[in-house]
This record gives C-alpha cells, structure tokens and sequence, in this order.
C-alpha cells in the first residue's frame, strides 16, 4: 500500500512538473507567426483627404519627432512655473490671455505641428518603430510628443477662428482629429492618446465649426465621418495587446525580433523571477483563452459587450498566478467609445452648420465603436459619456 502511494505521489508530481514546465512549442509558434503579420502590417484605413501622400503615417511623421519633444518640454514648463491649473491651449482661457511663451512655442514649432498634421495624409496609419508595441518600454519613446501636436494644434485653431479664418481652422481641424486617429493604431497606449487628443482639440474645433462657411462645415463632416470609420477597430487594439501580453511570457526565444526580446526582458522584474521560472509556460493557453473571450464580445451591442467581457475577466478559467487577474480593458474600452462619441459631437455640430440633419455614421457598429445616443438643442450638441457625465459642445459661438 506504501508503495503504491509513493508511486501515485511520484506520478502526480512527474504531471504537474511537465504540465508546470513542458515547454508550449505551438504556442511560440503562433506568437512567431503573430508577430511576423504584424511587422508585415500596413495599417491601412481611408484617408479623409482626396488625394492622399504615398507614404506612410509613420514616415511622414518622423522628421518632426525632435522639435515637437522640445516644445513637449516647454509645454511642461509652463504648465509647472506659469499656470499649473489653466489648459491654456483650450478654449477655456481666452486668446487674449495666453501666456506670452506658449504663443511664441506656437510660432517656434508651426513647422512642426504641421508637418505632424500632414502625415496623417499618408495612405496609411502604419507608424514609426519607436511607436510600436515592441518599444514601448523603451527610453526616449515619442508617445507624449506627438500629442504635443495636437495642443499646439487647438491653439493654432483658436487663433485662426479668432482672426476670421475660420475655414482654414476647419480644415485644420480634420489633420487634428485624423492625428488622433492615426496614433490609436499601434498599441493599447496609442490608442489612449488618441482618445486624449480628440479631447484637446474638440473646444477648438467646436469654436471652428461655429464659425465656418456651411460648404466648409459640409467638407469637415464628411471628413470626421470618414475619420470615425477609419479609427482602428477596439478588436485591433486587443489582437496587438495579445502580442504584447505573450511577448511577456516567451522568455528570451532567440527566434523572436531583438526588439520584441528586449520587450520580454523589460517583463522580468525581480519579484516576478520565481512566478515566471514556475509558471510562465502555463501561462499560455490562459493568456490566449482571455483574450479570445475579449475578441468574441467585440460582435455584441456595447453594453452587452462590456458584461460579456467582465465574465470573461472574472472567469477563473483564464486566472493564472503569472498572468495575474489583469483590468479587463473595460475601462480602455470605455475610454474608446467616449472618444469616438466626442468625435460624433463634433461630426454632428459640422452637419448642423451644414444645414442637415445628424445620424449615426456607423449605424450598424457594434461593442465599442457602437454610436451614443445624442443630445441635440438649439444651443449644443451633447452626450452621455460612460462615467455618466454630459459632455457638451455649443452649436453657437461663446459669448464675448
């Protein structure tokens, strides 16, 4: 009996070891090939321009990189010395007291943010290297610069608006939401800057909008929808951070790019040494479950989504002592859907000056890229964002 118990006690640990540690040599493999599409992918989408530039986003972008990281640093200065609680490149403060250094930043770096608005005329939204999944962690990451484009562009806006050139804003304003467009492509972080930078822009383009010519607000509405459908599905934002995440637990297989190696590296912090050498080669069949559970929601309505995605999140079938529980993305998708309806506002207040009626652009869209419901008055277009807030933009121009 003693020996047929030590025999099963062996047994059982002789499973658990392989199962703990048998190395997942399919699941490399899918992660190879995964990695592999997307060094391959182009990120195309429809441009919002008639006739767009045959490079890409990235490549457009990348010679404005540098100056906009030295105004990102001015911009920082400013903020911290000068005026830590007025986002003075919003409509919030007047252009008449803009602080004397953040219009001459504007002057210094116009060349600049437009060169950065212009990239969104290439024929596709594929970005930079140092953008990409792989360089996230990575010193000296672009990531915040580029969105410095975008406040430097809400000012240029404001000052055009303001000196009756308020077409030439609209216009500008297309480059400006299309740049948040273009930088959701990348990553799970793209794509939070891109809902970031809607929302720096769109008290200026709302101030534009007001302003312009009806055949200039026709052209801008039909701009932004185009912008809107060409936004990277939420499903592409979960199919790169699936990369990421499996990236995290492939050790250092010398197959993979040196990028995406010194990406698994940076994973491997000391306190996660003794998980990782115990549990990492479970953590695959996991990893991929949850993220499939993710990916199968995308085709519900939206808050059929987000429920769908909290079981999946709670469901202790992917739970895994590596992997950790993780946030869902519920919040990320969120964030997604309230970026999207923000840009719906501004798409609206363009049609209105227009002269038409307001309807959803993508009216059979499902999970996140499903449309709000909007709000619309004879002074503002409005809707309700996932926290529960109104977020509210004027169809008339602010009193003075």
């Amino acid at each position: 009996m003693l020996r047929f118990a030590l025999a099963f006690a062996l047994f059982v640990a002789i499973v658990a070891a392989a199962w703990l540690f048998w190395p997942r040599r399919a699941a490399r493999e899918r992660l190879l090939d995964d990695i592999i599409a997307e060094e391959k992918a182009t990120d195309a989408r429809p441009s919002h321009v008639q006739d767009p530039l045959p490079e890409s986003f990235g490549v457009l972008l990348a010679p404005h990189l540098a100056a906009l990281h030295d105004s990102y640093v001015a911009y920082q200065e400013i903020i911290d010395k000068e005026a830590p609680e007025a986002p003075f490149y919003n409509d919030e403060v007047a252009i008449s007291g803009l602080r004397p250094r953040a219009a001459a930043d504007l002057d210094q770096h116009r060349a600049a943010m437009l060169g950065a608005l212009r990239a969104t005329h290439g024929s596709t939204a594929r970005s930079t290297p140092e953008l990409s999944i792989f360089r996230l962690f990575e010193p000296g990451s672009p990531s915040l610069d580029v969105q410095q484009a975008a406040r430097l562009a809400a000012l240029d806006i404001l000052i055009k608006a303001k000196q009756g050139r308020a077409d030439e804003a609209a216009t500008e304003c297309a480059d400006a939401l299309a740049l948040g467009r273009d930088i959701s492509y990348p990553s799970v972080l793209g794509r939070m800057l891109g809902v970031a930078n809607t929302g720096i822009v769109a008290k200026a383009c709302a101030r534009a909008i007001a302003e312009t010519t009806p055949a200039a607000a026709a052209t801008l509405s039909e701009q932004l929808a185009v912008i809107r459908r060409g936004t990277p599905r939420f499903a592409l934002t979960l199919r790169r951070e699936s990369i990421f995440q499996r990236v995290g637990i492939s050790g250092n297989d010398p197959r993979l790019p040196d990028e995406a190696r010194r990406l698994g590296a940076s994973f491997m912090h000391d306190g996660d040494a003794l998980k990782a050498t115990f549990f990492r080669e479970s953590s695959w069949w996991p990893a991929e479950g949850r993220m499939n559970g993710y990916q199968a929601a995308q085709s519900l309505p939206f808050d059929a989504c987000l429920a769908r995605m909290a079981e999946v999140h709670d469901s202790r079938l992917y739970w895994h002592p590596y992997l950790g529980a993780g946030d869902g993305f519920a919040a990320l998708l969120k964030r997604h859907h309230d970026g999207l309806s923000k840009l719906d506002v501004l798409q609206c207040l363009a049609t209105l000056r227009a002269g038409k009626l307001c309807a959803p652009v993508e009216p059979d869209a499902t999970c996140g890229e499903q449309a709000a419901p909007l709000a619309i008055s004879a002074d503002a277009v409005s809707v309700k964002l996932s926290d529960g807030t109104l977020y509210s933009l004027p169809v008339a121009p602010p009193k003075h």
